[in-house]
């Protein structure tokens, strides 16, 4: 299913699916929130129309990322920041939990999920323009190696310096 989601974000435009994927993550929500009780076969169904659009939606949200910052940078948070959600999530929804009484909790997943959407329509300041990475010293060339002692054998390999 992660595949799918690595070829759609070529194809699909990233902040209309993940408005799409919020949407969805508030119906499963409201479903959950009216299953009867006892209905496994449909609380199987409901989980796993959970686990597809979680999976596109970790793809989309790197789409996204570097959407924002080209440079890459706030891409590799992106995992970080996933694994916050997966921890803080359940502790904020155990707050809505009374005794044995849980039904409070697919309302706070929806609220999470609807609090996704105006996130994915918000432009960060200057996202207009244009960015370009910047070197860290005027007129010094940056290689796609790490260290200097590697650039003489880039170079005989065949890449090229970058200027910026």
């Amino acid at each position: 299913m992660g595949g799918a989601g690595d070829l759609a974000v070529r194809q699909l435009p990233v902040v209309p699916v993940l408005i799409a994927a919020s949407t969805a993550l508030i119906a499963v929500a409201a479903a959950v929130y009216r299953l009867p009780s006892g209905g496994t076969v449909q609380f199987a169904l409901v989980c796993a129309v959970f686990g597809f659009v979680w999976l596109i939606v970790l793809t989309f949200q790197v789409g996204l990322a570097f959407r924002a910052d080209p440079s890459g940078h706030v891409a590799m948070l992106v995992p970080a920041l996933q694994l916050l959600g997966s921890a803080c999530g359940p502790l904020v929804a155990s707050f809505a939990i009374e005794g044995d009484d849980a039904t409070g909790v697919p309302l706070v997943s929806g609220g999470f999920a609807l609090a996704a959407v105006p996130t994915c329509c918000c432009r960060p300041p200057g996202s207009s323009r244009a960015r370009t990475p910047r070197a860290p010293h005027e007129g010094h060339a940056l290689t796609t190696t790490d260290s200097d002692t590697d650039q003489r054998g880039a170079e005989a390999a065949g890449a090229r310096p970058v200027e910026y």
